[in-house]
């Protein structure tokens, strides 16, 4: 695939995931079959970044990746990283999950003296803020799937509140093995439809800001109508296996 912008890719909605033998080479039924790949995990320019060549190997691969997404923010923004020194500039990093965390904790082979320095999810934020000599606060948040957001409205916050003077916002996440979507799919019907998550993305985009719920009318609005009854037997009747989530993303009901 011609390599794309990140922007541009969310901009257009590209589907980059791709049915390739996985990495890990793991069985199991429950494991997804569509993975996306990110590029380039290996290269990482320490000198740049002010790290130490043997604290680059052993850092995570996320707070590498944070780093060199911060400098593309910055750079894109038309500001030079120099003219950041001093200043109070505010990093907040949403990150939840690690694996490189688990794996330079306690996997045998991978300690080393340089295990925590790299690889505890508190220095992400902190690695920027180090870089840009930044004198804002450097705060990275678990939040679980809200990390980022979370870590977005305490960036605004600060700012309101003058304890910054502007913020790098970001998040992390990468899953290099797929233990994390086997626990997932232990939601199963419990979790929100795709479809309703493609209309919330959906209404944001249009300018939509408050979480909260719309009204509820009187009387609910109901999906049971004949023609969906009749679509749905239809759906069963040629495959006696296909699940509720499969039904209302072809019926676009949640």
């Amino acid at each position: 695939m011609k390599k794309t912008h990140e922007i541009e890719l969310l901009c257009y909605e590209v589907d980059v995931t791709v049915n390739e033998k996985p990495r890990w080479g793991y069985q199991h039924p429950e494991a997804p079959k569509y993975v996306g790949i990110a590029p380039d995990l290996g290269s990482f320019d320490a000198q740049f970044f002010k790290v130490h060549r043997k604290l680059g190997v052993a850092m995570d691969v996320l707070s590498r990746k944070l780093l060199e997404h911060a400098y593309q923010a910055i750079y894109d923004a038309g500001i030079s990283s120099v003219e950041l020194r001093g200043k109070k500039v505010g990093v907040f990093i949403g990150s939840a999950i690690s694996d490189c965390e688990k794996v330079c904790f306690y996997v045998p082979a991978t300690i080393n003296a340089l295990g925590i320095a790299g690889c505890s999810r508190s220095m992400f934020a902190n690695r920027i803020s180090y870089w840009l000599d930044a004198r804002g606060p450097s705060i990275n948040i678990d939040a679980a799937c809200s990390s980022s957001v979370v870590a977005l409205e305490r960036a605004c916050d600060y700012m309101k509140r003058g304890i910054c003077e502007a913020a790098i916002v970001g998040g992390a996440n990468l899953c290099f093995h797929p233990h994390v979507s086997v626990h997932y799919k232990s939601f199963q019907e419990s979790a929100p439809s795709y479809t309703m998550v493609k209309k919330w993305a959906r209404l944001f985009q249009q300018g939509r800001e408050s979480c909260e719920d719309d009204p509820r009318p009187g009387r609910p609005v109901t999906v049971l109508t004949e023609e969906n009854v009749q679509k749905i037997e239809r759906l069963v009747l040629a495959d006696r296996r296909i699940k509720l989530w499969q039904i209302a993303e072809e019926l676009q009901i949640s």
